[in-house]
């Protein structure tokens, strides 16, 4: 195989029983295998309770297909819920105004997938009371070769606050580079990609450019925690744009974050 399988071990007051979160992200219509065999096999091995995406599962290039990318989506949708979130190559379909976007939203949805624009999805996983959120950066977050700046009351104008401090509450935002914000906005768990381990990471969580092509980003790769809340940015599985990395420092991967009721 050529992707790796990276684990993490949380835990929650809110949780009552522990469940099997599998997160995937960024394939930008890569191949694990013929029709994402490997992929998919190594998805059902966990047998997960809840698979969150986190984005860009295809891309955003004119006439670029999409099936792959809906057939992976529709597999892990049969394994446990599924929902995601849309990241900038989504974001782009939107802009070529050709129905581009509208055909792989309802080819999505028709795989059972349920995307969060901008909005929360309440649900039971193993008996725990969730709520997930999806938050969906405007376009001009995303350009290159400068540091962009994102306010909270813009997070705020864009999903709110949390309505429900008593379930285990994760957001799923593909761009990690608001990390800060997003704790501050105070989900349990943050679920983010986009930035590809940043070609190589290091022992510390720092990688060694992102995709804006400025190098060591605060949020490049891994686990972050601040105050109870656990942040997550994966490598995705896939490439775009910067079409390389360092395979031995940063492998492509899948999450599996195991949630356990605190001691």
């Amino acid at each position: 195989m050529d992707f790796t399988t990276t684990r993490y071990t949380l835990t929650s007051a809110k949780i009552s029983k522990a469940m099997t979160i599998l997160v995937l992200g960024d394939l930008h219509n890569a191949q694990h295998g013929r029709d994402n065999c490997d992929l998919l096999a190594a998805c059902r091995r966990e047998k997960p309770d809840l698979v969150l995406c986190v984005g860009d599962m295809s891309v955003g290039v004119p006439d670029a297909p999409f099936d792959g990318a809906v057939h992976v989506l529709g597999s892990l949708a049969e394994l446990a819920p599924c929902l995601g979130v849309d990241g900038n190559h989504a974001t782009k379909l939107k802009t070529f105004g050709d129905g581009s976007y509208e055909r792989y939203e309802s080819a999505v949805a028709s795989a059972g997938v349920r995307v969060l624009h901008n909005r929360s999805c309440s649900l039971s996983v193993c008996g725990n009371p969730l709520l997930v959120t999806g938050l969906e950066l405007p376009a001009d977050k995303y350009r290159k070769m400068r540091i962009p700046h994102m306010s909270q009351q813009e997070v705020l104008s864009l999903i709110g606050g949390i309505q429900d401090n008593d379930r285990y509450h994760i957001l799923l935002a593909h761009n990690p580079q608001f990390m800060d914000r997003y704790f501050a906005w105070g989900a349990d768990l943050v679920l983010c990609g986009h930035f590809h381990g940043g070609i190589l990471h290091f022992g510390n969580g720092r990688s060694l450019v992102s995709p804006y092509g400025l190098p060591f980003p605060k949020y490049g790769y891994g686990l972050f925690t601040r105050n109870g809340q656990n942040g997550i940015v994966t490598s995705g599985l896939g490439e775009h744009t910067l079409p390389f990395r360092f395979t031995k420092n940063n492998p492509m991967e899948i999450v599996v974050i195991s949630v356990q009721k605190a001691a």
